[in-house]
């Protein structure tokens, strides 16, 4: 020993020194790295991770360590007060053998680099880990010292106030969220995607945009007149607009009585040609609802979802009314916002469905249908209804779209003209017929088919409705669209039906003559150019009863309503 060393450390060997210096250095080592890396959990994201983590070690680890880490300022005291007695034993014990320069250089290297750097640079990386494996020291120390620890930290406690964690505003953790999507590795870790990112920021930010920010101004809104009466004619353009709410106005646009809900029209015939304000009426009075053109999207959330409404109609302050029945009112709304509208500025994009023509209310950039992935455009589904407000004695070219296909894949006498297709399609796209309604024979329905007499005739139901009565004990079946009939006649020498058939109210059908099948098929193996003129030529106009006096003067017939 030195002369001057200290008499606590007086006749200790050598060996006892330097094992008791190791000792020393280790604890002020556990201190300082147990300051750093558990002091460092907040409180809070330590509940995250105990409650929400992937990591089921992180879970057990973070249940661990939260409660000692609750009692935030008893354990910094304990951590704290560990570490300056660890220090301080050291650099007396180290006096003992060396004095001046010397012993400050050699405590000092032992106290930075073992007893500091080292341990705290692995408990920043491991302190979860490092603090839950531990944790049954922390508590034997802050028990330990709690004569001296905890009365500093309830004066702590009472100055500072409790520890409350770290708490986000709103614009932290949209930078929060967007620092784990930028960094790869973070994104990696995290597990984040733009989308997501996109999705957190808008649900964020919607609470400080406006009801005049997303709503559809009223020149873009599609609406429609109260006098107007639901024909077939309107209820497909209806049907076509692709909206399922449509505002309802009185001679002025601006004058809103109420909104027509295209569900209700299902139960509607448009042979009744009903007024909508007829249809409006029966939804009550006051259906229209009025909103504040300034007010926040997140209270028109709260709007939606407490009135059980999708559509209000926006209304400046100055404007807004109050009419008998302490009912909201608005002499000219500028605007029309929907719950889409609500939902489109939380996730941050355009929500696009099955009937929506326009990707926006701009109403600038048409909807591009997807094939093979998208509902088909309606106008081609519609299109079959188009007979019933134009001219029905010919086929609309979805018509022969769709009964072309259905011949080929339905009737196999057809699938020969699966190669020359345009022989089919051709012959289709030319039949014609005349309007027959109500027409019928002595007070019945009209016949197609008659038990024990021959025909020369395959049908095909369109639309409407066929009455047939098989057997001599005439057991009744009915037929409705796309029903055959007589698929026999177009090859057999001579077909004799077993059963009757009517078309009864306003029954439309393709009837095609066994002659001009023939003559087609004939036409059709031997070149599909011939075969195109040859059907031109076998179709035309005829009336009710088809005759056949030569090869080119058969033909298919489309009959209409009977």
């Amino acid at each position: 020993m030195a002369d001057g060393s200290p008499a606590l450390f007086a006749g200790i060997p050598l060996w006892a020194n330097i094992t008791l210096s190791a000792a020393l250095v280790t604890i002020s080592a556990y201190f300082a790295g147990t300051t750093l890396g558990v002091i460092s959990l907040d409180k809070i994201s330590l509940k995250i991770v105990a409650q929400a983590s992937d990591d089921a070690k992180e879970r057990r680890h973070a249940k661990a360590i939260l409660p000692v880490r609750e009692r935030g300022n008893w354990l910094l005291c304990t951590l704290l007060i560990g570490n300056t007695i660890a220090n301080s034993f050291l650099s007396i014990l180290l006096a003992g053998y060396t004095s001046g320069l010397l012993g400050l250089i050699l405590s000092t290297a032992l106290i930075v680099i073992f007893a500091e750097i080292i341990p705290q640079a692995l408990c920043s990386r491991h302190g979860l880990l490092f603090g839950a494996k531990t944790i049954w020291i922390i508590r034997g120390a802050m028990l330990l010292l709690s004569p001296i620890a905890w009365p500093l930290s309830y004066i702590l406690d009472k100055v500072l106030g409790h520890e409350v964690g770290n708490i986000y505003t709103r614009s932290e953790l949209k930078h929060l969220i967007q620092i784990h999507v930028e960094n790869p590795q973070h994104q990696e870790e995290s597990g984040l995607t733009v989308e997501d990112h996109q999705l957190l920021s808008g649900a964020l930010d919607y609470k400080d945009k406006r009801v005049k920010d997303v709503m559809t101004p009223m020149n873009k809104v599609y609406m429609i007149e109260a006098g107007v009466r639901l024909s077939f004619e309107h209820m497909l353009e209806i049907y076509r607009s692709g909206y399922t709410r449509i505002p309802v106005y009185d001679k002025d646009p601006q004058n809103i009585i109420g909104i027509l809900y295209t569900k209700d029209l299902i139960l509607v015939d448009p042979d009744d040609e009903l007024e909508i304000r007829t249809l409006v009426t029966f939804q009550g009075k006051h259906t229209v609802q009025y909103i504040l053109d300034i007010t926040p999207l997140n209270e028109v959330f709260k709007l939606f979802k407490t009135n059980r409404t999708h559509m209000m109609l926006a209304c400046a302050l100055d404007t807004l009314a109050q009419v008998p029945g302490n009912i909201l009112a608005c002499a000219c709304p500028p605007g029309v916002i929907t719950l889409e509208d609500v939902l489109e500025e939380v996730i941050q994009d355009e929500i696009i469905d099955e009937t929506d023509n326009f990707e926006s209310n701009e109403q600038s950039i048409p909807v591009v249908r997807r094939p093979g992935r998208d509902r088909p455009d309606v106008s081609a589904y519609l299109a079959l209804f188009e007979h019933k407000i134009r001219d029905q004695n010919k086929l609309s070219p979805a018509e022969v779209q769709a009964v072309s296909a259905f011949l080929l894949t339905a009737i196999p006498e057809f699938a020969i003209f699966a190669s020359v297709d345009t022989v089919l399609k051709d012959g289709l796209g030319e039949a014609h017929s005349r309007s027959l309604d109500n027409l019928s024979l002595s007070g019945n329905e009209q016949p197609l088919y008659t038990r024990g007499v021959p025909s020369p005739h395959f049908t095909l139901v369109l639309q409407g409705r066929v009455d047939v009565y098989a057997g001599s004990e005439r057991f009744f079946s009915e037929l409705g669209p796309w029903s055959v009939l007589g698929q026999k006649a177009l090859a057999a020498e001579e077909y004799v039906p077993d059963f009757d058939a009517r078309a009864t109210g306003g029954c439309r059908m393709l009837r095609i003559h066994k002659d001009a099948y023939q003559a087609a098929l004939r036409m059709g193996k031997t070149d599909q150019i011939v075969g195109v003129r040859a059907m031109r030529q076998l179709t035309q106009v005829g009336p009710l009863s088809t005759r056949c006096s030569s090869e080119l003067r058969c033909r298919f017939t489309v009959r209409p309503s009977l």
